[in-house]
């Protein structure tokens, strides 16, 4: 099966902005829902509200419920703090407002009397706004600038930490070297039995001569 090709940086910064101005478009519809959803409506409800909500003013239905998921509780996309119970009170107060017009009863109301509201109604806690990314930088920076401290040696000096970082740099080198040369030793080796091996019978007597005192060299070095 042939595999899709990677998409390039402008593709998926476009991709990346149409996610972004859906679903901005979505929490704005959900949140709204949310704020206003009926007594006893279910989270099901208003999602489904929601939706369609979408689906009328957007014109095609919404297709990044996953991902909705995961951001819906951002700072930026949350519904806003304690919106929901003045949403609540107001739903109660216009309701009294309109009692009051269709009927000729008077209300007699003690401006002294403490308001009462709906039990069901809680204060949503304020949501904690994020970090700036330069606040959040110096604050990693001075964290682990107390854990480099808390790992010296009492005593340690910057010179004596800087002698042993070269020293280590030292030891790497070395074992390279050494691995350098074992690699190079290999290769002429196995050019020396390739030379061993090769048959000077047909070769021209001038090369001849040549390549049977270099086999002879190479015998006195393993000792053949």
């Amino acid at each position: 099966m042939q595999k899709e090709p990677y998409r390039e940086e402008n593709s998926m910064g476009s991709k990346y902005r149409e996610m972004n101005k859906k679903i901005s478009a979505f929490c704005g519809y959900y949140n709204n829902a949310y704020l206003n959803r009926p007594s006893g409506a279910s989270d099901e409800t208003v999602f489904a509200k929601a939706m369609s909500k979408y689906h009328t003013k957007e014109g095609s239905a919404f297709t990044y419920v996953g991902a909705w998921e995961i951001f819906k509780n951002c700072p930026k996309w949350a519904p806003i703090p304690n919106e929901v119970t003045r949403a609540k009170r107001c739903k109660t107060f216009e309701s009294i407002e309109h009692s009051a017009g269709d009927s000729d009863v008077r209300y007699h109301i003690n401006i002294n009397d403490e308001p009462e509201f709906d039990d069901e109604v809680t204060e949503i806690p304020e949501l904690k706004r994020p970090n700036g990314r330069d606040k959040a930088k110096k604050e990693a920076a001075a964290k682990n600038k107390e854990a480099s401290t808390k790992n010296e040696t009492p005593g340690e000096t910057k010179v004596d930490k800087l002698m042993s970082k070269f020293n280590e740099f030292n030891e790497i080198q070395a074992a390279r070297l050494k691995l350098k040369e074992k690699e190079m030793q290999e290769a002429a080796d196995r050019e020396d039995f390739k030379l061993m091996a090769t048959n000077i019978d047909s070769l021209p007597e001038k090369d001849k001569e040549v390549l049977q005192k270099m086999k002879a060299k190479i015998a006195q070095k393993w000792g053949l």
